[in-house]
């Protein structure tokens, strides 16, 4: 079914955007909320981002950092290396 491949596909760019975003910006302490990382992704689901994150929660690629109200999300030592990983076999082939 194409449209079940193309679902599998956007969701599959969405945990590699969610990986890049939190890859390039993970020098910030603090982390990143999904809307940020949404708005960064220019994806056109959220729902995709957000699922994409919990996921990597469940995997340990992402830890979640919860300050009051605020939840943001960064890179774990696993993801970071994977996310490296990821990063330089993509950048081969969009040159």
């Amino acid at each position: 079914n194409s449209n079940a491949i193309e679902n599998q596909i956007r969701y599959s760019l969405a945990r590699i955007c969610v990986l890049s975003i939190l890859h390039k910006e993970n020098k910030h302490n603090h982390g990143f909320s999904v809307s940020e990382i949404f708005k960064s992704s220019k994806l056109t689901s959220r729902k995709k981002v957000f699922e994409s994150i919990r996921e990597m929660e469940i995997s340990g690629l992402v830890e979640r950092n919860k300050t009051g109200n605020n939840t943001s999300w960064r890179l774990s030592k696993k993801g970071e290396e994977i996310a490296k990983e990821f990063h330089e076999i993509l950048r081969s082939h969009f040159r």
